[in-house]
């Protein structure tokens, strides 16, 4: 999936992300993110294990807004670049990172069943 978050542009009125990540840990979804810089590290800093191992997410620290877009459409690119059976394959190997993701989104919410929103409601509040 790719993720178009709420804010790209504008750092100073919201850190982080919103529902459509989470979306992705309960139905088992890949995703690249394309937000504010440091999304994906933030999603790391909860637990969740990003894609790393299939794509650059170096791109998800860099803070000049034009090539942090930039280098997000190049792994876009690459993506669909790859035929039907290399991204079957893809697939196929990162199963447990997004087995490990819901899993550990429900441990999260059956835990403490609002910290996630809490979490993205404090954006919203200033």
């Amino acid at each position: 999936a790719i993720i178009t978050e709420r804010d790209f542009y504008r750092s100073d009125v919201y850190q982080g992300w919103t529902e459509k990540v989470l979306k992705c840990f309960i139905y088992k979804n890949p995703f690249i993110v394309v937000g504010l810089p440091n999304t994906i590290k933030s999603l790391q800093n909860y637990g969740f294990i990003t894609f790393s191992k299939y794509i650059d997410e170096s791109y998800d620290s860099i803070e000049d807004n034009d090539k942090r877009l930039a280098a997000a459409f190049d792994q876009i690119k690459y993506l669909g670049s790859l035929n039907y059976a290399e991204l079957d394959k893809m697939y196929k190997d990162m199963k447990n990172i997004l087995e490990h993701n819901f899993e550990h989104y429900k441990k999260l919410n059956d835990s403490v069943p609002s910290a996630l929103i809490n979490h993205m409601q404090e954006w919203f509040r200033d």
